[in-house]
């Protein structure tokens, strides 16, 4: 289960490191790690709304 926490973290990560790829093209953000990012955030909601509506 995500706590608010793990989602700012996963929010926080995917903003550094869209500013980072627009700053240093020699450290790009792999796709894999921000589909990852992603993943986590829409499991996250789908736990909240599972609570939420039921």
């Amino acid at each position: 289960m995500f706590t608010d926490l793990d989602i700012v973290w996963i929010f926080v990560t995917l903003q550094e490191q869209r500013h980072a790829a627009d700053f240093d093209i020699g450290k790009p953000f792999l796709k894999s790690c921000v589909l990852s990012h992603v993943k986590d955030i829409e499991d996250a909601f789908q736990e909240w709304t599972t609570v939420m509506f039921n």
